[in-house]
């Protein structure tokens, strides 16, 4: 991604303060104003999930201009890390997640036994989304199949929607395609998430027959990051597969 492009789309709206601070509430709430500009809009959520080293990520995908796409999408993301090691992290990583932390873009839980502290909490993460379901009119929860299944299966039992989006060419070339075009159209609204923002500056990606796939960074060898991204593109899957089919039933995968 160019990122004069990505600085270059408009912010009609701004991820400032996402969060707001009350630790005592069990999801903490967004400023009323930015929940006001999403509450009951149809839309799609992506997961990607990690157990420790990298962050955990969910974006709610919201298509503008009503069911259509050409309006461009919203991206509404959540950025999760333990926050045992946290500093470590920031090192390791060199990146200032106390600050982020602070300034409401990243929230920090973990299991707090002993034995798996410094883990993600998913319970935090199904709060969310939870949340989400109740808030917006959302269609589907969509995840990377690798380390989702003991959060989809509670979803499911609960009645939730939930798809698993296969990490191949098949599936991520279209929405990794549109992520790109939407960023060079300047129809991405993404809030100036600083989070998101630094994602995109880590993309790379693999190409086999006119189909591109972003790659994950080797996260033991490189302080690069891409899970925001990476659960934009699972929620964008099914999102533009279901607003080009219109009202017709889409195959679950």
């Amino acid at each position: 991604i160019d990122m004069r492009q990505w600085d270059a789309c408009p912010l009609d709206w701004h991820a400032r303060g996402l969060l707001a601070k009350q630790p005592e509430d069990s999801v903490r709430p967004l400023p009323r104003d930015l929940l006001k500009r999403f509450i009951e809009r149809r839309c799609w959520v992506g997961g990607d999930l990690s157990m420790t080293t990298d962050l955990s990520a969910l974006c709610f995908v919201f298509p503008r201009d009503g069911e259509g796409e050409d309006g461009g999408f919203d991206l509404l993301p959540f950025f999760y890390l333990p926050s045992r090691g946290l500093k470590e992290a920031e090192v390791r990583d060199g990146m200032p997640y106390t600050e982020w932390v602070e300034q409401g873009f990243l929230e920090i839980s973990d299991i707090r036994q002993r034995e798996t502290a410094g883990v993600v909490d998913y319970t935090e993460i199904k709060k969310r989304l939870v949340w989400g379901a109740q808030m917006f009119d959302l269609q589907e929860m969509c995840f990377d199949p690798w380390n989702s299944r003991q959060i989809t299966a509670d979803l499911l039992v609960d009645g939730y929607m939930t798809v698993e989006v296969p990490q191949r060419y098949a599936m991520l070339s279209e929405p990794s395609k549109k992520l790109l075009e939407l960023v060079v159209s300047g129809k991405l609204h993404h809030g100036g998430h600083p989070i998101l923002r630094w994602n995109a500056s880590c993309l790379s990606s693999r190409e086999c027959n006119d189909n591109i796939q972003f790659v994950k960074p080797e996260r033991l060898k490189s302080s690069s990051r891409i899970d925001g991204i990476t659960a934009a593109v699972n929620a964008l899957a099914r999102a533009i597969s279901a607003l080009a089919l219109g009202s017709q039933e889409i195959e679950v995968w």
